[in-house]
């Protein structure tokens, strides 16, 4: 477990996002619940992608190129978006879509068909595709059933991924 505190920092931000879940019952408190399940739920999908580039296999290939030059474009789309200038939705929707299908490609053609690995293309192509789905307004922005599937991904490749390092620590001793 050498991510040890980027582990805490996730199961942290699922606490926050979990204690928003609980003030979205009350009346006077939904609304900043909203945020925290929203906030909370986010970084930790932040940190996963993070953990997933620092320690996965990717960018030891022509993929990971690929990927990086995408991610180029997107931090640009966002930046464009967010000064309101033109072609903002265009970078982030070639963006996201070269992401997905470059992991797509990249998944299709690799022999580790592990259920980790599988989790882990499941959830990066759902949540590129639902994004570009929501940039597009294909979908409605804040459409809480859709908007839980990469999360409900998320959780179940956090918690295999976790459990097979403790198995793998408890192995070496």
């Amino acid at each position: 477990m050498k991510d040890k505190i980027i582990y805490i920092f996730i199961v942290a931000s699922f606490i926050v996002g979990l204690i928003g879940a609980g003030l979205t019952f009350t009346e006077k408190l939904s609304e900043q619940g909203e945020y925290l399940i929203q906030g909370g739920f986010t970084l930790a999908q932040w940190w996963g992608i993070y953990l997933i580039f620092k320690n996965g296999t990717t960018k030891n290939t022509f993929y990971w190129q690929i990927i990086r030059f995408l991610l180029g474009v997107l931090v640009f789309g966002v930046f464009f978006k967010i000064m309101h200038w033109p072609f903002a939705g265009i970078m982030l929707m070639v963006s996201l879509l070269g992401i997905s299908f470059t992991y797509l490609v990249r998944f299709v053609a690799k022999n580790d068909f592990s259920v980790l690995s599988i989790l882990k293309f499941l959830w990066v192509f759902s949540t590129g595709i639902l994004s570009f789905l929501s940039i597009t307004r294909i979908i409605p922005k804040n459409n809480n059933t859709i908007s839980f599937i990469p999360l409900i991904l998320f959780c179940m490749l956090f918690t295999l991924f976790l459990s097979q390092e403790y198995k793998s620590k408890k192995a070496l001793k």
